[in-house]
């Protein structure tokens, strides 16, 4: 049986964010052929838009992630490992997302790969960021 597996929320900063200290959070969901993973994200983009931050899928199972990759002309190179604790599994995930003008929505598609699933996974994702 494949196991299921979640997209590790491919966060994207954009812009408009500075230290991860001031750095806001956003929902995240990916959605595989499986179903819907759901969380939240924190990132921040530094002024060579070099990502970093983490993410926590919580549905239907959890799902950590560390964020990376680089944002460039509002274009998003995602890459970054994640991990299913439950599972004792990991990964990565590679894809592109579109940073909105605002930095409010980042979403796009991915790739999701390792150990978590037999085979390379694709999926779309979606963070919104939260109202303050």
């Amino acid at each position: 049986m494949t196991r299921m597996m979640f997209v590790p929320a491919v966060l994207l900063a954009v812009g408009l964010m500075q230290g991860s200290s001031n750095a806001p959070t956003y929902d995240a969901a990916f959605v595989l052929e499986q179903g819907t993973y759901t969380g939240t994200t924190t990132f921040s983009v530094d002024a060579k838009g070099v990502v970093t931050g983490t993410m926590r899928l919580t549905s239907p199972i959890g799902v950590d992630g560390t964020l990376g990759g680089t944002v460039k002309d509002g274009v998003w190179a995602v890459e970054f490992p994640y991990t299913i604790p439950e599972q004792g599994c990991g990964g990565m995930v590679q894809g592109t997302g579109k940073v909105a003008e605002d930095g409010a929505r980042v979403s796009g598609d991915v790739t999701i790969s390792g150990s978590c699933t037999e085979v390379p996974l694709p999926a779309s994702f979606t963070f919104v960021r939260q109202a303050k």
